[in-house]
């Protein structure tokens, strides 16, 4: 019982530093495109870049948790 409850804590530790890191990049890429819009094209790529990882990241936890 207390090897199911370690598990269950430690997986949902997981998935909460995995949103939490997309928010994180969420706010850095919010941060660079609308405060600091010098290379307009490169933050597009860069937000792009962030969200393909996001969904390669999102798609990963769903396959893992099933």
């Amino acid at each position: 019982m207390t090897a199911w409850i370690i598990i269950l804590f430690s997986w949902y530790l997981f998935m909460a530093l995995a949103i939490n890191l997309m928010a994180f990049l969420n706010v850095l890429i919010f941060r660079d495109l609308f405060l600091y819009p010098s290379n307009l094209l490169e933050k597009i790529f860069l937000l792009e870049a962030t969200r393909g990882l996001q969904k390669k990241l999102l798609s990963w936890l769903i396959e893992k948790g099933r």
